[in-house]
Parts: C-alpha cells; structure tokens; sequence
C-alpha cells in the first residue's frame, strides 16, 4: 500500500516554494517511519521510507531562506538514512553512507535571528 502512496504521489506536481508546507509534512512522514523501522531493526524498510523522505527534502533544500527546522530535519535524515544503510551491511550501501555523512560537513545551518 505505502508503494502505491508513493508511485501516486510522484505523480503529483507540487513545486516546491509553493508547496514547502506540505512537502515538509510529507518529508516528516516518510522520515517518522522510516526511523521507526531503523529502531524495529528493519533496515530494507528503512532505507526505503528514508529514501523517499530524502527525495522529497531535496526539493525543499533547493530553495533559499529554509526554515531552521527544515535544515535540522535534513540534517537528522541524513544521519538516519546513513545509520540504516550501514546496518544493512552492503558494500555500496556503505559507499552511499558515507555520502551522505560528508554531506553534512557542507549544510550550513540558518542564522536564528534574536
């Protein structure tokens, strides 16, 4: 069923500035479950709803001025995407991983203004 969500939700155009909010919820929804599957030890699962979490955040990130909680939601993606490819234990997995991980040296988190 979570197939079938996904392949209909490619479907959709939602570009992203018009469409941060809902693209933010649907990045926290595939992300809410796929980290819950990384602590259930499901690793396939998790990379999956991961991925798909990922794919959705790289739109977001492609426009300026991101909220801070959408940078720290990146930025605990990755961490978790990159934790559940490792644990799957494949050699290109791991490759992708560590991707992922040099990634983060490169967010700059948003200046919090006082």
């Amino acid at each position: 069923m979570a197939d079938f969500f996904y392949q209909d939700l490619v479907k959709i155009s939602l570009p992203p500035r018009a469409n941060q909010k809902l693209l933010v919820s649907i990045v926290e929804t595939f992300f809410d479950i796929g980290t819950d599957l990384l602590l259930k030890k499901s690793f396939d699962g998790a990379v999956k709803y991961l991925r798909w979490s990922w794919d959705y955040i790289a739109q977001i990130i492609r426009t300026d001025n991101l909220p801070v909680d959408v940078t720290e939601l990146s930025m605990n993606l990755r961490h978790n995407l990159a934790k559940a490819l490792i644990r799957r234990g494949d050699e290109l997995d791991l490759e992708r991983a560590r991707e992922l991980i040099d990634g983060l040296a490169l967010v700059t988190p948003p200046k919090i203004c006082g």
